[in-house]
This record gives C-alpha cells, sequence and structure tokens, in this order.
C-alpha cells in the first residue's frame, strides 16, 4: 500500500488551492507535471515515496513503494510515462530539483519498463521480513563503514549466507541493491527501469509473485551519498520457526524447488532458484 493525499483540505476542494507554481510554469517540459504532483502529493497528508526520509522510515517507505508496483502496476506505468519529458539530449536526465544524470540507455530503458509493468497483473504485496531486514542491513552497514559496491561483502559473504545468518530461506530468494538515490520513489523506479542492466534483474525481484516475504536496509554511503539493499525470499524461517511453511505460489511450481539452508545457500541447484541481480554500471550515478 502506499500513502495518499487527502481529496479535501478544510472543506474546500484540494483542485482549488492549487496553483500552478510560477518557477515551472514556463518550465517547457512534460516532466513539471511530474514535479508538481510531487509537490503538492503532501497537502494535509504525508506521503513519504517522494521525501527525504531517513533510516526505519526509508525503510519502511521502500517496501510500501515496491508494494505500490506489485498491487497496481498499471498505475505505476502512468507514473513511469509521465518521465518520459525529462529525458533529453541523447541519454540524460533532468528532474528538476534532482539535478541531471547521464543514463546509459536513455529513454528507451523507461519506454521499456512501461510495458513490462503494462504487461503485469496484480499481485500480492509482499509481507515485512524481521530476518531479511537484518540480512539487508548487514550488507548496507558494511558498505556504509568500508564502502564498496555490489553484492558481496567484505568478508565475502553472498546476500544467501546473509540471508541465513538470521534465520533461513526457503526455495527462492533475491536480492537488489540501488546507490546514489535518496527517496522511495527514486530508488524503486530506478530498479524497475533497470538501466544499463542487461537481464532487468532488478525489476524481475520486485515483480515476481513466487516471493511472498522482504526485508530493506538502507544506509548512507562514502561515495555514492546512499545505498538500500532488499532481500527477497518466498518464506522465510526466523530462529525456532517449525521446519515446514507454506509457500508463495509462482508460476514455475514450488516442487522444482530446494531449500537454501545453512553454508549450503549459494550452492543451488537452479540458477533460477536464487538471483543477486547484476548492478548497474557506475556512470548511470554521475551527476553533473
Amino acid at each position: 500500500m502506499v500513502w495518499h493525499a487527502r481529496s479535501y483540505y478544510r472543506g474546500r476542494p484540494l483542485a482549488e488551492l492549487m496553483k500552478f507554481p510560477s518557477f515551472l510554469r514556463n518550465f517547457r517540459r512534460p516532466c513539471a507535471a511530474f514535479v508538481t504532483a510531487l509537490l503538492f502529493a503532501g497537502a494535509g497528508a504525508f506521503y513519504p515515496a517522494h521525501a527525504d526520509i531517513t533510516g526505519a522510515d526509508l525503510d519502511r517507505a521502500v517496501l510500501a513503494e515496491i508494494n505500490f508496483v506489485r498491487t497496481s502496476p498499471q498505475r505505476y506505468a502512468d507514473l513511469l510515462a509521465e518521465q518520459r519529458g525529462c529525458y533529453h539530449d541523447g541519454n540524460l536526465r533532468t528532474v528538476p530539483g534532482e539535478g541531471t544524470v547521464r543514463t546509459l540507455e536513455g529513454v528507451a530503458a523507461l519506454d521499456g519498463a512501461i510495458r513490462a509493468l503494462r504487461d503485469t497483473r496484480p499481485m500480492e504485496p509482499l509481507s515485512s521480513c524481521h530476518g531479511l531486514a537484518l540480512a539487508a542491513h548487514d550488507h548496507a552497514r558494511d558498505q556504509s563503514e568500508r564502502g564498496g559496491y555490489g553484492h558481496h561483502g567484505s568478508d565475502g559473504s553472498s546476500p544467501f549466507m546473509r540471508m541465513n545468518r538470521h534465520g533461513r530461506w526457503v526455495a527462492h530468494a533475491g536480492e537488489a541493491i540501488d546507490y546514489g538515490n535518496v527517496t522511495a520513489r527514486r530508488i524503486v523506479m530506478n530498479l524497475i527501469i533497470d538501466d544499463g542492466v542487461r537481464d532487468r534483474g532488478h525489476r524481475l525481484n520486485i515483480l515476481d509473485s513466487g516471493f511472498a516475504v522482504a526485508g530493506v536496509g538502507c544506509a548512507t554511503h562514502p561515495q555514492y551519498h546512499r545505498l538500500c539493499v532488499i532481500d527477497f525470499a518466498n518464506a522465510y524461517l526466523e530462529p525456532g520457526a517449525a521446519e515446514t511453511t507454506t509457500l508463495a505460489s509462482n508460476n514455475r511450481g514450488s516442487s522444482s524447488y530446494n531449500s537454501g539452508g545453512g553454508n549450503n545457500a549459494p550452492s543451488l541447484v537452479s540458477p533460477m532458484v536464487s538471483r543477486a541481480t547484476g548492478l548497474a554500471p557506475l556512470p548511470q550515478y554521475r551527476r553533473f
């Protein structure tokens, strides 16, 4: 679920109170409409997806934004479509208030994400999982303190090893990491667009109906300002939980998957059982 602004403020329709800001009146790109929506979305109610927040508030906002994508893919495609006007001069993307970023694929990656969402049926939201959140925070804290980039920790740990330190992931797991973005909406949009990632693995993780639980850990980064780690699983056994659990339904069939367990988690029967997505090349995060 995602939080929305109220339609009325002190008994008056919100539309009557909203005037197009003068500093955007002459802004010619269609992207201005998207920015205006961000500016006024919080009238009378807080909308965390657009806020520059930190800590547990950002973690919760990122999971809420992911669930917005999963439960309302058509609406999210509309939000992405509003950003087409932000792309210009080849691969540059300019959003007022956020600056200019040189992307790798330009508007083509955005259009691909829009098409993928149009073809996606609504699915169940992810439930927050304490053990997966601890694993995500482990990696975020490690890179916050030591720097680095990627899915392997400074101790050589894989995402699946970290997940199994706090419980045990079952059947199907994955990890996505975003660098350089500061709001929940921009973090999730970046992962959905997946610019520069050949297999669109971040998008696949978010739109994987086989995942039922997730944990988020965000932290500051010495080079990229901020990172956000999201760990996903079909199911997760917390310490002391029973050895049986109901697996989320998925179109590949849960019977073909083995549970990840102990130190053997990275050694899996099929590469599709666990997926730590490839990261977009670093030039994506260069700002002008």
